[in-house]
């Protein structure tokens, strides 16, 4: 099995469970995560969004609940299921596919915005993302890539160190994944996934802004998010936000 089929299975075995955490993810959070949205977006406007690794369709149902046209893509068709299911329940109308983000089958310039959350880290070829993001996007577009340093402890003693402490100190959540999995399966898999995955070896979002400058990318803003009593100065989380250049190059 290669190591993009071996994400996929994980994935379609967490989809329910997954889901019933974005579920009640976006009833806790969509409200908050929508002002952060508009104010990346302050200046552009939006008709087409492209939700790269929608998993159970957080983002496709945020904006489409906004009257947006959204196409929601995943490499998990159970997560796609899930999706739709969850977008049919809330009257919202949107375009679900099972598509590799690493190798998207859209024209060139197809979306004004393309949004991903929680994604990158678990691609085999995460700058191929990253350059076929640009290529869908109009000129003048936007991208907002949320994502985080999630295996790094694997690979870095330092964050792993700092994760350890906030460990410690920390009750779990009740809205954790911990709580949904219901079909219990075991984390140990994507762990042992996120071993073979070149982000889990990264220091982040520096690896991000270097990635995009190499693809020709000059317009760049990057949000970082630390861990609650961190003593590490990397990054826990982060949200990076790209345009690509007008034709005219402004």
């Amino acid at each position: 099995m290669t190591l993009i089929e071996e994400i996929r299975e994980y994935w379609d075995l967490r989809s329910s469970g997954f889901s019933d955490f974005i579920r009640n993810d976006i009833d806790v959070s969509a409200e908050k995560a929508l002002e952060k949205m508009e104010m990346y977006l302050k200046g552009h406007e939006v008709k087409d969004v492209l939700d790269l690794g929608c998993g159970p369709g957080y983002y496709t149902m945020m904006f489409g609940n906004k009257g947006l046209n959204v196409v929601g893509i995943d490499y998990s068709e159970k997560m796609i299921g899930e999706a739709r299911r969850n977008a049919a329940e809330k009257g919202i109308n949107a375009d679900f596919r099972v598509m590799d983000a690493q190798k998207m089958d859209f024209p060139d310039s197809s979306f004004d915005l393309v949004v991903s959350r929680d994604v990158f880290w678990c691609l085999e070829h995460p700058e191929s993302a990253y350059s076929e993001i640009l290529r869908v996007l109009r000129p003048g577009g936007l991208a907002i890539v949320s994502d985080g340093n999630y295996y790094l402890h694997l690979y870095n003693e330092e964050y792993a160190r700092s994760r350890a402490m906030v460990s410690e100190s920390s009750r779990p959540m009740k809205n954790g994944h911990d709580f949904y999995n219901k079909d219990k399966v075991d984390f140990k898999i994507i762990e042992d996934v996120a071993k073979e995955l070149p982000l889990s070896r990264e220091e982040r979002p520096k690896w991000d802004v270097g990635t995009l400058c190499d693809l020709g990318c000059n317009d760049i803003t990057v949000h970082v998010r630390y861990r609650k009593n961190n003593e590490s100065n990397l990054a826990f989380s982060f949200d990076v936000i790209f345009m690509k250049v007008d034709t005219d190059g402004k």
